[in-house]
C-alpha cells in the first residue's frame, strides 16, 4: 500500500499567530474577568505547537518523528469566515486565555503539572492522541496526591489549571473505562470537570469575588459558547492549543474538545443505565432502537418461552434449541454466582442442554470434598457433566500452554459441541454473569440473537452483501466487565475503537458513522516513545489486502462489494481503510460488520471466547479442529483472528447485540468446602455421577471387527515398545 510522503517544516510563533484568532491585549480588568470565564468557553482553536520541529505528511497532518503515518485525513478547504466584530473576538479570546492559564495551588503541584506537559510522553498525546503507560501513571499520581480527596473544593482546584485538569480527566477516564470502573470513580473524576465545562457550581465562586461575568457577553456555559462561536466564525473548532493562545507559556496544553464531549456523553449514558439497573424496578432501560423496533415485546417473548418450557411436548411452533457449555477452571463462588444469575433471568430455563466441563483434575488433598461440591452444583442447577476430552483428538507433537485448564479449553469446547444436539451453542466460562435486567429484556436479546442466526438472506437485508449472520456477540455493551483489551489498545495507540463496542460509543453508530467522533485520524505506525516499538496489525497484516483482492477476483466474492454510502463513511484518503458498521437488518437493534480485511483493517473484529452465539454445526465445521488443537483460549483467539479464513476468504459476518453478559470474577478457589451433612447423598459412585465419556464419533463397539483390530494394534505397539524401552531410554536427554 502506498503511503503518503513526509516532509519536515518548522512552525514558529508568527505562523501560529497568523492561523489563530488574533490575541487582543487586555487591561487588568479584562484579565481578571477572564479567570472566571474560563469554564464558559472550552471551545475553539487550532492545534499547532509553537516553536517545535515536527513532521507532517503532504496534507499537513502532524506525525511523530520516529513513526510512520498510516491513515490521515485529507486537508479540506476551510469554509469562508463570517465577519465578526472585534468586541466578540476579544470576549472569546479572554475566555480562551483564562482556560489556558495555569496557576497551581502550590509549588509542588506546579512542578508536577509542568513536568507532565513538557514530558516527551505527553507529546504522544498532543500530536498523536496516544497514551503511553508512563503518561497515565504520572497523571494518576497527580490526581491521587493533589485532587482526589478535595470534595467540593475540587472544582476550585480545577479552576487553577483548567486546561491541565481537563487533560487529566480525559486521559485517565480513557484508560479507566477499559476496566469498567465503578460509578463512584467515574463521578469523582467527571463531575468537577463537567462543572467547569457546563458552567455549573459558579454562583458561590462568583459571590466570593464579587465579579459579574454577564457583562462580558459570554454565554452561560462552555458548550453554548462553543456552538455559538463556531457558528459565528463559520468553523467547527474541536481542539484547543494553549501554546497558540499564550505564546511562550509554561503550560502548553492541548485539549481535545471533541474527544472530551464524546467521552462525557457515553459515560453519562452508561451512568444513567447503571443507576436505572440498580434503583429502578424496570431494570436496565432498553436501547432507543430496541424500543422503536417493530414487534418489540419482551414480556410476550418471556411468556412464550415459559409456555414452551412448561409443555415440552406441545406441537406449537418449534424454536431453535440452545446448548450451554460451561468451561470451569477455578472460582467456585464465581461459578455459583454466575449460575444464579442465569437462573434468575431465565437463561437456564431457556436452554435445552446444560453441560459443565471441568478443566482441572480433582484436588489431590481433598478429592472427596471437591467431588461433593461438584455434585451439589450439578444437582442444584441441573447440569450434565462432560469430560473435557469426550471427543478425542490426537496429542500434538508440541505441547501448548502450561496450566492444564489452559491446554484443555479448546478440547472442552469441541467435546461439548460434538456431544450437544441443540441447534445453537454458547461456550461460557464460570465468570460470565447475566447483568441485563429485567429477565424479560435478557431473554428478548437471546431470542433476537437466535433469530439473527436463523434469518435467511433476503431483500430486507440492509447490508450491501445480503449474507447471513454467522455469530452473535453477547457481551454487554455498557456493563462489559474488566478488562476489555481491544478498548485498551484503542486508547493507548490511537487505533479506532473495536466494532464490538460501537453500541457503547454511540446510540446510533451507523448514523454517526462510527468510529468518527469516538476516534479521528491520524493514526501513526510504531514509534519507540509512544508505542514502545509496537507494530500495529493494520500494517503487519497489510499483505492480506492484496490477498483479499485476489480472492474476490478469483471467486467473484460479493462479500467485498460495498454500496456508495458505505464507501463514503470509510474513505479517509486514497488507500486508507476504516471499519464497516451497519444495522444487521431494518428491524434489528444489533449492528453487523464482517471479519474481512477490507471491512476490518485494524483487526478489531476478534474471534473471541467471550459469550458468543453460534449455529452448532456451523461452529464444528469451521472452527472445531483448530480450537481443539490449539487448546489455550488466548492462542485460539489470536490464531483465528489473523487467519486467512477469518480475514480473507470466506470471512464471516458478525453481529453485536446490546448484550447481556458481564465478566465478573469473584474468587479463584477451585471448590467450596461444605459441611459433612451437606454431602449426604452425593456419593462419588452413585447415579449422580452422570459424566459422559463415550465417544460416539470414534467408538465403533457395534462393529466387533473394528474393535478387535484396534485391540490387536494396541497389543502390537505395547510389545514393540516393551522390547525397545531400554535402548530408547539410553538416548534420552
Amino acid at each position: 500500500m502506498m503511503r503518503p510522503p513526509r516532509k519536515r517544516r518548522k512552525l514558529g510563533p508568527n505562523a501560529a499567530q497568523s492561523l489563530c484568532c488574533p490575541i487582543f491585549p487586555g487591561n487588568s480588568a479584562i484579565r481578571l474577568v477572564s479567570l472566571f470565564s474560563m469554564f464558559l468557553c472550552l471551545s475553539c482553536a487550532i492545534i499547532i505547537v509553537a516553536s517545535l520541529e515536527i513532521v507532517t505528511d503532504e496534507n499537513g497532518a502532524v506525525v511523530d518523528a520516529d513513526s510512520e503515518s498510516v491513515a490521515t485525513t485529507n486537508a479540506n478547504d476551510a469554509p469562508p469566515e463570517i465577519p465578526r466584530s472585534p468586541q466578540d473576538l476579544e470576549t472569546f479570546q479572554t475566555a480562551l486565555t483564562a482556560f489556558c492559564t495555569c496557576n497551581p495551588e502550590d509549588d509542588h503541584s506546579a512542578l508536577i503539572w509542568q513536568a507532565i506537559v513538557f514530558d516527551k510522553e505527553y507529546q504522544c498525546w498532543a500530536k498523536q492522541r496516544k497514551i503511553p503507560g508512563i503518561l497515565f501513571a504520572n497523571m494518576w499520581r497527580l490526581y491521587t496526591e493533589h485532587l482526589q480527596n478535595l470534595g467540593s473544593g475540587k472544582i476550585k482546584m480545577y479552576q487553577k489549571c483548567p486546561a491541565g485538569a481537563l487533560n487529566l480527566v480525559l486521559l485517565l477516564l480513557s484508560v479507566l473505562e477499559v476496566h469498567d470502573m465503578n460509578d463512584a470513580t467515574v463521578v469523582d473524576l467527571l463531575d468537577p470537570a463537567l462543572a467547569i465545562w457546563e458552567g455549573r457550581g459558579l454562583e458561590d465562586f462568583l459571590a466570593e469575588t464579587g465579579e459579574d461575568v454577564s457583562q462580558t457577553g459570554v454565554a452561560n456555559n462552555a458548550f453554548n459558547t462553543f456552538i455559538n462561536y463556531g457558528h459565528f466564525v463559520g468553523k467547527n473548532f474541536d481542539q484547543i492549543s494553549c501554546s497558540d493562545v499564550i505564546p511562550d507559556t509554561n503550560f502548553p496544553w492541548v485539549f481535545d474538545v471533541n474527544r472530551f464531549e464524546h467521552l462525557a456523553a457515553r459515560l453519562r449514558r452508561k451512568l444513567d443505565a447503571w443507576y436505572s439497573l440498580l434503583y429502578s424496578n424496570n431494570g436496565e432501560p432498553p436501547r432507543e432502537r430496541e424500543l422503536r423496533l417493530e414487534g418489540y415485546d419482551p414480556a410476550r417473548d418471556y411468556a412464550m418461552i415459559s409456555a414452551k418450557n412448561s409443555n415440552k411436548n406441545s406441537q406449537s411452533e418449534k424454536s431453535p434449541s440452545l446448548a450451554l457449555c460451561i468451561l470451569y477452571g477455578d472460582g467456585a463462588k464465581s461459578l455459583k454466582h454466575t449460575l444464579e444469575t442465569w437462573r434468575e433471568t431465565g437463561l437456564l430455563e431457556h436452554s435445552s442442554e446444560r453441560f459443565i466441563l471441568y478443566l482441572n483434575d480433582s484436588d489431590e488433598e481433598n478429592p472427596d470434598k471437591e467431588k461433593c461440591w461438584r455434585r451439589k452444583i450439578e444437582k442444584q442447577f441441573n447440569l450434565t457433566v462432560l469430560n473435557f476430552d469426550y471427543y478425542s483428538f490426537p496429542d500434538t507433537f508440541v505441547g501448548f500452554g502450561k496450566k492444564a485448564q489452559y491446554r484443555r479449553t479448546g478440547r472442552a469446547m469441541t467435546s461439548c459441541a460434538m456431544k450437544a444436539e441443540s441447534d445453537h451453542i454458547m461456550f461460557l466460562e464460570e465468570d460470565w454473569e447475566v447483568i441485563a435486567r429485567p429477565k424479560q429484556l435478557a431473554l428478548h436479546r437471546i431470542i433476537e440473537a437466535q433469530k439473527l442466526l436463523e434469518r435467511k438472506s433476503d431483500d430486507e437485508m440492509t447490508d450491501s452483501k445480503n449474507e447471513p449472520v454467522h455469530m452473535v456477540h453477547l457481551r454487554h455493551k455498557y456493563f462489559y466487565g474488566q478488562p476489555y483489551y481491544e478498548l485498551l489498545t484503542s486508547g493507548q495507540h490511537n487505533e479506532p475503537p473495536p466494532a464490538s463496542l460501537a453500541l457503547y460509543f454511540s446510540e446510533d453508530p451507523v448514523e454517526e458513522k462510527f468510529p468518527y467522533g469516538a476516534w479521528s485520524p491520524p493514526f501513526n505506525e510504531g514509534g519507540k516513545t509512544c508505542d514502545s516499538g509496537r507494530a500495529s496489525w493494520y500494517e503487519s497484516l497489510d499483505y492480506q489486502v492484496e490477498a483479499r483482492e485476489e480472492a474476490v477476483a478469483l471467486n467473484g466474492d460479493s462479500g467485498s462489494e460495498k454500496n456508495d454510502s458505505s464507501m463514503e463513511t470509510k474513505t479517509v484518503e486514497a488507500g486508507a481503510r476504516l471499519p464497516l458498521i451497519e444495522w444487521c437488518h431494518e428491524n434489528s437493534a444489533s449492528i453487523c460488520t464482517t471479519t474481512r480485511t477490507d471491512d476490518d483493517p485494524f483487526r478489531n473484529v476478534f474471534y473471541t471466547t467471550n459469550p458468543t452465539l453460534y449455529k452448532r454445526k456451523f461452529w464444528i465445521k469451521h472452527f472445531a479442529a483448530q480450537v481443539a488443537v490449539l487448546g489455550d483460549a488466548r492462542a485460539i483467539e489470536e490464531s483465528i483472528t489473523v487467519s486467512y479464513q477469518w480475514r480473507v476468504s470466506p470471512g464471516y459476518r458478525v453481529a453485536y447485540s446490546p448484550g447481556l453478559f458481564r465478566h465478573k470474577r469473584v474468587d479463584r478457589d477451585t471448590f467450596e468446602e461444605l459441611e459433612d451433612d451437606q454431602c449426604e447423598g452425593f456419593d462419588s459412585d452413585d447415579e449422580n455421577d452422570h459424566s459422559s465419556s463415550e465417544q460416539p464419533f470414534l467408538n465403533h463397539s457395534e462393529r466387533p471387527d473394528i474393535a478387535e483390530n484396534r485391540e490387536m494394534r494396541r497389543e502390537s505397539i505395547e510389545h514393540f515398545y516393551g522390547q525397545t524401552r531400554g535402548k530408547w531410554d539410553e538416548f534420552r536427554i
